[in-house]
């Protein structure tokens, strides 16, 4: 029972996390707040893989592809940080399809998976104006 809690917790806390302070009220400032929360998932996605392969739970090719997924959306979020979501999302659910379901279920990247998945679903629609 406490196995299956813990990815709602887990969820909880990251979709709380994922609001922006109010602070910040301006359109453009919201589009900024989220293209940052999702190039923190991901640069933690891009960890989370290297560590794997150096400890030797995830393979080299399955690493390279968290990475590469990583280094793109980087470029993507810093090149255009209001028009970021289809080609990050795009891009996120091609890389996905490249790694075996075990490797996504590693415990070494889970969490940071899960958090990628959860980031773009909440901030895609600020990233496309739909929120």
């Amino acid at each position: 029972m406490r196995h299956a809690l813990l990815p709602l917790v887990l969820v909880a806390v990251v979709v709380t996390g994922c609001r922006p302070p109010i602070t910040i009220t301006t359109p453009q400032g919201k589009v900024i707040y989220a293209a940052n929360e999702v190039a923190t998932r991901v640069e933690r996605l891009q960890a989370a893989a290297i560590a794997g392969e150096a400890e030797g739970t995830l393979p080299t090719d399955v690493a390279r592809v968290f990475v590469q997924f990583s280094v793109s959306a980087a470029k993507t979020l810093q090149a255009l940080p209001a028009g970021w979501g289809t080609s990050v999302a795009v891009a996120w659910g091609e890389a996905k399809r490249q790694i075996p379901l075990k490797y996504l279920n590693s415990p070494t990247v889970a969490t940071a998976v899960m958090a990628v998945d959860t980031v773009l679903a909440i901030w895609l629609p600020v990233s496309t104006g739909g929120a």
